[in-house]
């Protein structure tokens, strides 16, 4: 199994889509890379990790402002201590909601037939349950330790999870402003 000589050491740091783990021999990037890993997840890596670079050009205004919110502005916690220390998602995280974001906004991924184009091999079925996959992704994207606070902000920024939406629900015992002041503002 090769690490990249040039992998970040630090769990905050970016990573570099052809810098990644993959699991053969290094000698092996270049011409196995895409058939060594899950379907959809190198072409969807490739087009986050370029959609960063480009500073989120294409997403919404919303989004754009929450990702910079997130992850381009310092963020001070409070310490036991009583001083304030700052505060960073890792690269997972931030890796996992930009993915979420990336296929709403930019690529229009509404469901799992949308997705399919991003299968560089053909490999996926077309009768996989819409939850399944996008469990698949998310679980691809960023690890089960990090899984629980990414779908917490994508499911309380989710531009389909409107507040009517949420008062539906009956099993949410938070009050309607309670549900809409979950984002941060400036």
């Amino acid at each position: 199994m090769a690490l990249h000589p040039e992998l970040p050491k630090s769990p905050y740091d970016p990573l570099v889509p052809d810098q990644r783990w993959f699991p053969a021999a290094e000698e092996l990037r270049k011409s196995a890379y895409e058939k060594l890993l899950p379907p959809l997840v190198a072409q969807i890596r490739q087009g986050v990790f370029d959609w960063r670079a480009a500073g989120y050009a294409g997403g919404s205004a919303t989004t754009v402002t929450l990702l910079r919110w997130w992850f381009e502005t310092e963020h001070l916690l409070d310490q036991a201590d009583g001083n304030a220390a700052p505060f960073s998602y890792y690269f997972a995280q931030r890796e996992a909601v930009e993915t979420i974001l990336w296929l709403h906004d930019v690529k229009a991924v509404r469901d799992k037939y949308d997705l399919m184009r991003f299968d560089a091999r053909g490999e996926t079925k077309a009768n996989l349950e819409d939850a399944q996959l996008l469990r698949k992704i998310i679980w691809l994207s960023a690890s089960s330790s990090t899984m629980s606070r990414s779908m917490a902000i994508s499911a309380t920024t989710s531009p389909t999870s409107s507040s009517k939406q949420l008062q539906g629900r009956s099993t949410s015992s938070k009050p309607k402003a309670a549900l809409n002041s979950t984002c941060p503002t400036r």
